[in-house]
Formats: C-alpha cells, structure tokens, sequence
C-alpha cells in the first residue's frame, strides 16, 4: 500500500502504548509512518514559520525527528517483542501531538490575537519580539518576584502555552509600570533570558 493511501488504522482511543501492542504489527508499522509523515511536516513547517512552540522544543530534544521505522527494526534486531513496543510507543507519542495547535494556520491565528491583546493593552510588543515576549512573561511567572505586576493567565498542554497579561479591576497597571515591564523585558533579553530580581518591579 502507497503512503499516500494509508489511513487511520484505529479509533483515536486506542492510541495508547498498552492497546496499541495488541494491534497486528504490519498495521502498527504502515500507521506509524503515516503518522510520521504527518508530524515531520508540521514541525518543518513550524520551524520554517519562526515559532517555538513546545512540540518543536520536543522534537528537537530527541534529535530533531520522530525515529525512522527502519532504526527501530535495527534497534530491537530479532527481539520482535520490543519491536512493536517501540513502534507502539512512538505511534502514540506521533498521535498525542496531532492536534490543531500544532499547525501553521492555528499557531498564526494565535499569534495574532496575542499581539492584539498586547498592543490595545498598552504593551508594544512586535511579531518579532512575540517568541521572546512569551518567554519573557513565562519566566516572570515562575520566578514569582511579583505576582500582581507580572501575573499572566497559564492554559497549559502538552504542546503549548498563552499567556496574556491580567487586567482586572484589581490588577491594572499604570502606564508608569507597563513601560517599566517593557524595559525589563528588553534588559531580560540583553541579559540572555534571566535577570537579577532588583531589575523586577515591586509592588
């Protein structure tokens, strides 16, 4: 069978390592490279678009691919048995990230609402600075030096994060506080990602 017409060979509920072992390899193996297929095109295409979500970072930490069928046969040699664990594994692994938010056209959709937010909010963030922005504002959040300045709204996935600046009745900053945020975001930037807590607001 051709790649082209391979198709989903199971109900997206059995994409789990433990249901998947019970599947015929044969099956297991054609569905892996379709769906191999699926996630590397998406991550060259992320890449290529500029974005830095987490299922790129993911990609990356395992060498930049999902494992070719072929190094896993050559991983497990006679062992069968591990064979198809390993394809059942890196099919699940394949299939947990097909989701919207690992496209172009949702990732930019998301980005430009970000920016949207950001300028009418008062906060001059560029398309350029977007990646580093949203690191910049995730590092605050952990760091924990000020909640009430550098609160953001976390949505957490496997595959990404938004984060927006909190503007509540209770949570309003002034002008004053929005231009030393984007100060700090620069010096954050000049000092490769990390800054010492005196360059923080306080409260």
């Amino acid at each position: 069978m051709s790649k082209k017409g391979i198709k989903q060979a199971f109900p997206d509920a059995e994409y789990i390592p433990q249901r998947l072992m019970t599947k015929d390899i044969k099956l297991l193996a054609q569905d892996y490279t379709r769906q191999r297929d699926i996630m590397q095109k998406r991550y060259k295409s992320l890449e290529k678009q500029g974005f830095d979500t987490n299922f790129q970072r993911y990609i990356k930490s395992i060498g930049g691919e999902l494992p070719k069928l072929r190094d896993l046969k050559k991983e497990a040699g006679k062992d069968q048995d591990f064979y198809k664990a390993q394809v059942s594994y890196w099919l699940s692994e394949a299939k947990r990230f097909e989701t919207e938010e690992t496209t172009v056209k949702y990732q930019k959709q998301k980005k430009q609402q970000i920016l949207k937010t950001l300028n009418e909010s008062g906060y001059d963030v560029t398309a350029s600075d977007y990646n580093d922005f949203v690191d910049f504002m995730e590092y605050a959040r952990n760091t924990a030096i000020d909640q009430l300045i550098y609160n953001a709204t976390y949505k957490g996935s496997d595959i990404g994060y938004n984060v927006e600046p909190v503007e509540s009745s209770n949570q309003k900053r002034t002008e004053s506080q929005k231009s030393t945020l984007m100060q700090n975001f620069k010096l954050w930037k000049e000092n490769g990602g990390a800054l010492p807590q005196e360059f923080f607001l306080k409260k």
